[in-house]
């Protein structure tokens, strides 16, 4: 029981702080891409949002890939 409850505890950081990291780091960022279309937007391109979307999507892979081997 205790394991089941430090999982779920573990899990809810995670969740949390993935959801801390979209919020100032992605989502700024893609608005500030949009908003301004010029060098400095590039900059911020290639620093958080690329990097973040390999991230969130590597996170989310890696997920569902221990979901799928707790199953069988």
């Amino acid at each position: 029981m205790q394991n089941k409850d430090e999982n779920k505890s573990i899990r809810k950081f995670i969740v949390i702080n993935n959801l801390l990291f979209v919020f100032t780091a992605v989502f700024p960022a893609a608005i500030f891409y949009y908003f301004l279309n010029d060098y400095k937007s590039d900059f911020i391109l290639y620093v958080f949002v690329i990097p973040g979307f390999i991230y969130m999507t590597s996170l989310i892979l890696w997920n569902i890939y221990k979901i799928l081997k707790k199953r069988q």
